[in-house]
């Protein structure tokens, strides 16, 4: 059963409005269903298809999309609508011919049934054939989502997910959310990424939930009027978004009962005047796009252990790969029905890095007597400074105790005597000298854990989910744990 056939199988009532966008434009199910095969029509003209792209900025041309690629059998990757060409070109060539769907530019064929751009429903993409000749690699399952990350090795690649996948854990998710049709969703995560596409659109409209789609590039006044207009009880949101509501104390949230992050850890102090200003809870969930969910966890800034992410939520079984016998730590396995099939690569599908069925996340954990995960680091990110190992999310949490910095990251430099160091940037929005954080670390680490440079910024750049992107190492970790994109972490 496909994406529609079970939306269409759960969905009590169609001609309830499914999906607002804070433009005010509104679908029903039985619209939203409507303008999927409508675009279908328009595109299975064009033959038999290996694979289809969307690069829109408005999330609910990209479920039309996912719909209609439901509804015609054909994998479809999902794109920024900044993301130029060059960055995925390689790896669409692997499969042969596709079709890309994007917002029209001007100049586009306006005309709905001339060619270039469809238009219905208050909908609009144009729509494009690239890719070249031949037929390409194939996908193992016709019916895919593809979610685009760097991964590791910088070269472009995407974890390449079943919709039976999708479709478990997305309703997992939705349980774990508490959606139901009394319960209105808002979601201010990128669809085009897995975080964004699972919680703000496939969980809502399997469970019944309204959800009002605003778009990642918001303030807490946007989405705090997104909440009061759709009287949402659900906030799907970034980090960067709860540090801003931290310093709002203008904007508010009535009746938004709980709110989700993922991506990247909110700092404890801003999760703190979240909470309190606003009056929601706040969870975080961790995961990675090979696995979906992994863990949804409510936050508590008094209580909470660095890097405690919870117990795996129902249906996944986490396992620990060659712990280490004085602290019980090891490479976080897991054990899930949701598993991706693959990376979409430069040469075609990819196995994911497993030992026997269990996914190898390269996240180094322990797991408590209750079975909660505490992540500890990543094995590509240990340090090896002559030939001792180097935790870099311990000098990070060091760092991030220093009252000026709010924000730190530790990565590993190229060093001619013993191989790497550990240097660090810091954001610091006032003023502080990397001599004195040099100085801070002396007192509580190791000389070989002692960050040897340290540059100081008023804030670190992040990606479009929030994670803090890191600059290329100069020469590779002792351990290359295997490709992941994390959704989310503590």
């Amino acid at each position: 059963m496909g994406l529609c056939e079970e939306i269409a199988s759960r969905i009590a009532d169609p001609g309830r409005v499914a999906v607002r966008e804070q433009a005010g434009h509104t679908w029903s199910w039985d619209g939203l269903l409507g303008a999927a095969e409508d675009l279908a029509e328009r595109l299975r003209p064009r033959g038999p298809l290996r694979l289809a792209a969307v690069r829109t900025g408005r999330p609910v041309q990209t479920l039309v999309a996912t719909l209609a690629c439901d509804l015609l059998q054909v994998p479809l990757m999902h794109l920024d609508s900044g993301q130029p060409e060059a960055e995925y070109a390689r790896v669409t060539a692997a499969f042969g011919p596709h079709l890309l769907l994007a917002d029209p530019r001007p100049g586009d064929d306006t005309e709905a049934d001339s060619g270039s751009v469809w238009e219905r429903h208050g909908l609009s993409l144009a729509v494009s054939a690239s890719g070249g000749d031949g037929e390409g690699a194939a996908f193992p399952s016709p019916r895919s989502g593809i979610f685009l990350t760097s991964g590791s090795t910088g070269e472009p690649s995407g974890a390449v997910r079943s919709m039976r996948a999708q479709i478990v854990d997305s309703l997992r998710c939705a349980e774990a959310m508490g959606y139901d049709p009394s319960t209105p969703v808002v979601c201010a995560a990128p669809v085009f990424h897995l975080y964004g596409h699972t919680l703000g659109l496939l969980a809502p409209l399997l469970s019944g939930a309204p959800v009002t789609l605003c778009g990642s590039r918001v303030v807490p006044s946007q989405i705090a009027a997104a909440v009061r207009d759709s009287g949402a009880r659900v906030l799907i949101a970034l980090p960067f978004h709860y540090r801003l509501m931290a310093a709002d104390t203008t904007s508010r949230f009535d009746g938004l009962e709980r709110a989700l992050s993922a991506g990247a850890p909110i700092p404890s102090g801003a999760a703190a005047a979240v909470m309190k200003e606003h009056g929601f809870a706040l969870l975080n969930m961790y995961g990675c796009s090979e696995a979906g969910a992994i863990t949804v966890k409510p936050v508590d800034p008094e209580g909470d252990r660095p890097g405690d992410v919870g117990q795996p939520l129902p249906g996944i079984v986490a396992t620990l790969r060659e712990a280490d016998e004085e602290d019980g730590a090891g490479e976080l396995q897991l054990a899930t029905e949701t598993l991706a099939d693959g990376y979409a690569h430069v040469d075609g599908v990819r196995p994911l890095s497993l030992n026997g069925e269990l996914l190898r996340t390269g996240d180094l954990a322990t797991l408590g007597p209750d079975g909660s995960i505490k992540l500890i680091g990543r094995l590509a990110r240990m340090i090896n400074v002559g030939g001792k190992k180097v935790n870099p999310v311990e000098v990070e949490r060091v760092l991030a105790e220093h009252p000026a910095v709010t924000d730190a990251q530790v990565f590993a430099e190229a060093d001619g005597g013993r191989g790497q160091v550990p240097v660090a940037r810091v954001a610091a929005p006032g003023p502080v000298a990397a001599d004195e954080l040099i100085r801070w670390c002396q007192e509580r680490l190791m000389e070989h854990k002692i960050p040897r440079r340290i540059q100081v910024t008023a804030d670190l750049p992040r990606s479009t989910t929030g994670k803090v992107l890191a600059p290329r190492p100069a020469a590779p970790g002792p351990e290359a744990g295997p490709e992941h994109d994390k959704e989310g972490s503590a």
